[in-house]
């Protein structure tokens, strides 16, 4: 009979210490926004970094410089050997056959 007794105080004093604890964290938890505001930037920011990284995972890598570029260096020139300035030229890609027309500098 005594221990049973023992036993519900006990039990009774664990219940209460496990309430007023609670009530104590409801309180800071309502008391402190900034609990919640990290809980929801650190939420924010980890869906912000995985769709970057996923964007990133699925972008061509052409797309960033527009296909293949390439530079075409030289030098114009008359038939007495002075160069020209405003000559027009013109670049033909053999693969495609397409053309392209430029004038020198």
């Amino acid at each position: 009979m005594m221990v049973e007794y023992m036993r519900s105080t006990y039990r009774a004093a664990v219940k209460k210490w496990r309430f007023e604890t609670l009530q104590k964290l409801r309180f800071f938890l309502s008391a402190s926004p900034e609990v919640k505001l990290t809980c929801h930037f650190r939420r924010s920011l980890g869906a912000i970094l995985g769709l970057t990284v996923l964007f990133f995972a699925l972008a061509d890598g052409n797309a960033q410089s527009g296909g293949a570029t390439g530079t075409i260096v030289g030098t114009v020139v008359d038939s007495s050997g002075a160069m020209v300035v405003g000559a027009k030229v013109t670049m033909t890609e053999a693969a495609t056959n397409v053309a392209r027309e430029a004038a020198t500098s």
